[in-house]
């Protein structure tokens, strides 16, 4: 009888907000023919197809869950399976635990601006989490106010603002304001603080210094944005 391996994915994390709606695939090596993947450790909130589909009878708690079994072929080799969901997410009120960035939710996003990888020679593209997102914040900050022709209330404008006349109240409001499309067109962060202030070499030079979480999360990721200035300023 030959062995049937498992294969990553044999854990995943998961909003627990989110959870009902959850499905993955289990992978395997070895076996021919069609496997079966049959639960031998069952689970109450985890339910395994005998193609090997994980799924949730519904919305789970936060927690972590185990399901195991086999997974066997029509010739008679089998090998051990598991699988363990944890779900994170906001916690009812009194309770004071909070998840750590390191289940951030994984992703490819284009560069921004549009470039080519010199090693790949490919489109140059992210895949952190926090820094797609300050990607997003960074093109509602300087994207000006009908730029975008199919969604004219999209941004902020923060380049229109450049040569505006200065007062003691300038820095609130612009703070205020660039905090509220944030908040408006990013949902999924938390914005912590916007301090904006004028570069005191180069009065055409004005720079955002935007600390925001990602929600659930506790960790600060800090992004500076600048505009103005001339081409050699703003474009090095």
């Amino acid at each position: 009888m030959g062995l049937i391996t498992q294969l990553p994915p044999t854990s995943d994390t998961v909003d627990a907000a989110l959870s009902g709606t959850y499905g993955n695939q289990l992978l395997s090596s070895g076996g021919t023919g069609v496997l079966t993947w049959s639960t031998t450790n069952p689970s109450p909130s985890l339910n395994v197809s005998s193609t090997g589909q994980v799924s949730t009878p519904g919305t789970l708690t936060i927690g972590t869950y185990f399901v195991g079994g086999t997974v066997s072929d029509t010739h008679g080799n089998s090998g051990p399976f598991g699988f363990t969901l944890t779900t994170v997410g906001a916690l009812s009120p009194g309770t004071g635990v909070t998840p750590t960035q390191s289940v951030l939710p994984t992703g490819v996003e284009i560069l921004v601006p549009f470039q080519i990888d010199p090693a790949t020679g490919s489109v140059a593209v992210i895949s952190d989490y926090g820094a797609i997102l300050a990607q997003h914040i960074e093109t509602i900050v300087l994207t000006s106010i009908g730029e975008r022709v199919m969604n004219p209330t999209y941004g902020y404008g923060l380049e229109g603002q450049v040569f505006h006349p200065i007062n003691a109240n300038t820095p609130n409001m612009l703070q205020s304001d660039i905090t509220k499309a944030i908040n408006k067109w990013e949902p999924r962060v938390k914005v912590q603080t916007v301090a904006v202030a004028e570069n005191p070499t180069s009065p055409s030079l004005l720079s955002v210094t935007i600390e925001f979480s990602v929600i659930p999360f506790s960790d600060v990721n800090t992004l500076v944005v600048a505009s103005g200035g001339t081409i050699a300023q703003v474009n090095p």
